[in-house]
């Protein structure tokens, strides 16, 4: 079966490229809706959730079940005071406006009585408690996980060009390295809509690395950290990584993780690699193996650390071939096998994945190709809640050096392209070599 995908492309400042995962706005309710909570499905016998205006209810029991909190009902009043440690909510039947340690908030939706049950925003309530939540427009259904947020949060574990994100209270620090040619550094953090509230522009020291702190003062939600590089403060800056998950709680802000990263773990640590099988480099063709073993040394000579001759490999393969935008258009590939793309110098992922793996096997390291479904490869979804990922659409490696399996995605960090018949040459990047699980969860997911 043939693999798409499609490359990243770069971004400038103009395009906002941050959607909403709540659900589309409803009727004034329906049933039907399916819930999650640490990916366990929740039974209600008595009240099942509904969608009132856009937004999910559930019963007032799935606060308490769900997150051990203190809940009461004063019926003379309809307040509903809700108790976690240090996090106070009282919420009112009938009102929007509710107050989270004596701060109000404005409620896209108030809660109310459904068959004598108090039913109340499923998204607000447990966030404001420390969840994460996601809704699946696919399979109707909210999905909410406990203790899924971190302090920090990391793209890459190259040295040399890296992203890394930390929350400290209501301080937020972005920092890194970059290894192109860039000068200046501009951090934004976006709301849902992709309105931009908080940035700051600091410049590349000499050697390569930044630091920007930020002081945002969020309103509770859910928002994105974005990263882009230019050559002067003022002017054009591309993108470098893009949708980072920040969310303000009652408290302090959280970085959850992806919802795909619990897939992805689970799926990346139980693969069997046999590490004999994925180091042997064999083609029918000994003369096509005889000149991708001739390249692999030339791109690898005098180099001796595996990691080094790994990102040399990554560079030479981002640099030198071409991604088939005609291809794409016309479902009409050259053989993505590696010998045919070394001499076309024009692919697809499976092209690029190809080659990478057959040229690190050439040069001793163990490497496999990864298929797995990639966001935007064949479809305008841009979160894990809007696509159907049943079905691979994408083609990455995995390589082992130093004793760890290293993971990469050429094709997404070639600037290349090949469209029109013209051979256009854009920049190499290393946003997804040696990319941390827990960036690639962001956009990738781990098939086989």
């Amino acid at each position: 079966m043939r693999k798409y995908c499609l490359r990243l492309l770069l971004v400038v400042l103009t395009l906002s490229l941050i959607v909403s995962v709540t659900p589309p706005a409803a009727q004034a309710a329906s049933t039907g809706v399916r819930v999650y909570l640490d990916g366990i499905e929740l039974a209600f016998a008595d009240q099942p959730p509904i969608i009132a205006s856009g937004r999910t209810l559930v019963p007032l029991r799935f606060v308490s079940e769900a997150f051990g909190a203190q809940v009461d009902w004063d019926p003379a009043t309809g307040s509903v005071p809700i108790a976690l440690d240090d996090i106070n909510v009282m919420l009112r039947i009938g009102r929007r406006e509710v107050v989270v340690n004596e701060r109000t908030v404005l409620l896209d939706v108030a809660p109310t009585l459904i068959n004598g049950r108090t039913m109340v925003p499923l998204r607000f309530v447990s966030e404001v408690l420390g969840a994460t939540v996601s809704w699946s427009d696919l399979h109707s259904s909210v999905f909410v996980r406990r203790d899924a947020a971190v302090a920090s949060f990391r793209n890459s574990y190259y040295p040399a060009s890296y992203v890394n994100v930390s929350v400290s209270g209501n301080a937020l620090q972005v920092s890194g390295a970059d290894s192109g040619s860039d000068s200046w550094v501009w951090v934004m953090v976006r709301d849902s809509t992709g309105e931009r509230i908080a940035e700051a522009i600091v410049p590349l020291s000499a050697d390569r690395t930044y630091l920007a702190s930020l002081d945002p003062r969020l309103a509770l939600g859910q928002y994105t950290v974005d990263v882009y590089m230019g050559p002067a403060r003022f002017g054009t800056y591309i993108s470098r990584h893009l949708g980072i998950a920040l969310v303000q709680g009652s408290q302090a802000l959280a970085l959850p993780q992806s919802p795909m990263y619990e897939h992805n773990y689970a799926q990346f640590s139980s693969t069997q690699r046999d590490l004999m099988s994925l180091v042997k480099f064999s083609l029918a063709d000994k003369a096509q193996e005889t000149a991708l073993l001739s390249l692999a040394a030339e791109i690898t000579r005098g180099i001796d650390s595996d990691y080094m001759k790994l990102l040399a490999i990554h560079d030479w393969v981002a640099q030198n071939i071409y991604y088939d935008f005609d291809g794409m258009a016309t479902t009409s590939y050259q053989a993505n096998t590696p010998y045919p793309v070394f001499l076309s110098r024009r692919a697809v992922c499976q092209g690029y994945a190809e080659l990478t793996s057959a040229l690190l096997r050439a040069s001793g390291i163990p490497a496999r190709v990864v298929v797995g479904h990639a966001l935007g490869a064949t479809s305008s979804a841009k979160t894990w809640d809007e696509a159907d990922h049943s079905k691979s659409n994408h083609a990455w490696n995995e390589a082992y050096v130093s004793g760890r399996w290293v993971i990469l995605d050429v094709t997404w960090d070639s600037g290349n392209k090949y469209q029109g018949g013209d051979f256009v040459a854009g920049d190499v990047r290393h946003t997804y070599f040696d990319i941390t699980l827990e960036a690639l969860s962001l956009t990738h997911k781990i098939m086989k």
